[in-house]
């Protein structure tokens, strides 16, 4: 009795379709991490202008509701570059925008409002008036992130209280 072998492989057709189908899911699993990476990186700088929109806005609240006056010789309107000083019984707060990075001076002791990785574009003021006397001011505030296209424009109305 003889026993007879068979043995099977694979074809070079059939390596070839493999190749293909492995290529294929391969390219589809690199361009899902690629477009994963690319979300995850976006979602990081709109959270830094989030923060960066959220601290400035309750900053500037806060000394509005501290302040008994707007100083309008020391304060800049209608101008991208805005300034505003506002006065009370202790000194002076004072806003100003310079080199894409918005800064707070109390009494002469300035610090950064915004971090590295936000540029403020834009510090746009407006006064509000009540008959003759200007009770407020509206800002216009532009944001964006300094390595990526995501940007954010926030305009907010505060009172002198």
């Amino acid at each position: 009795m003889q026993i007879r072998l068979k043995l099977k492989g694979i074809t070079l057709m059939e390596t070839l379709v493999y190749l293909a189908l492995f290529g294929v899911i391969f390219t589809a699993m690199v361009q899902f991490s690629i477009s994963v990476a690319q979300s995850t990186h976006s979602a990081e700088l709109r959270q830094h202008i989030e923060r960066a929109k959220v601290f400035v806005l309750q900053h500037v609240d806060d000394s509005f509701g501290k302040a008994n006056s707007i100083d309008l010789l020391n304060t800049v309107l209608d101008n991208d570059n805005g300034k505003v000083r506002l006065l009370n019984s202790g000194g002076f707060y004072e806003y100003s925008l310079s080199s894409g990075t918005l800064h707070f001076n109390h009494n002469d002791t300035i610090s950064d409002l915004t971090n590295s990785k936000v540029n403020v574009d834009r510090f746009y003021l407006q006064a509000v008036e009540v008959k003759t006397d200007t009770v407020g001011i509206r800002m216009t505030l532009q944001l964006s992130s300094k390595t990526g296209n995501e940007t954010e424009t926030i305009e907010s109305l505060f009172i002198v209280k």
